[in-house]
């Protein structure tokens, strides 16, 4: 297994999309999307969808959407595991957020990693 990383942990931008990651060496990718602060406001939402596409500049295909949302007593997020099997030789994410009532400064903190197998 080898670490692939799709999108370096960070404030994001309410909506963005990663850099194509060249995963021709792996069958499968076990990413995590895990959001380590929000200040997006009462119950924000962020969508992430994995893409691939034949090289670093696509054309790109969505292949899976995950979407997320804090959990509205507690105001945090877990992270979510997400396994990717069938894909071309590059991989990126797009993400879009939602903010909803309440929201200050930058949104989100989150990064998408993992491994190849």
């Amino acid at each position: 297994m080898a670490a692939v990383e799709l999108l370096a942990a960070g404030i994001q931008a309410d909506e963005g999309a990663g850099a194509g990651v060249d995963v021709t060496a792996h069958a499968r990718l076990v990413q995590v999307i895990d959001v380590s602060a929000s200040d997006a406001g009462h119950e924000p939402e962020l969508a992430v969808t994995f893409e691939t596409g034949p090289s670093a500049a696509g054309p790109w295909t969505e292949i899976r959407r995950e979407v997320l949302n804090a959990d509205p007593m507690a105001r945090s997020w877990g992270p979510r595991r997400v396994l990717i099997g069938e894909f071309d030789d590059f991989v990126r994410v797009r993400w879009a957020g939602r903010r909803y009532r309440g929201g200050g400064g930058p949104p989100f903190s989150f990064g998408v990693a993992g491994t190849g197998v």
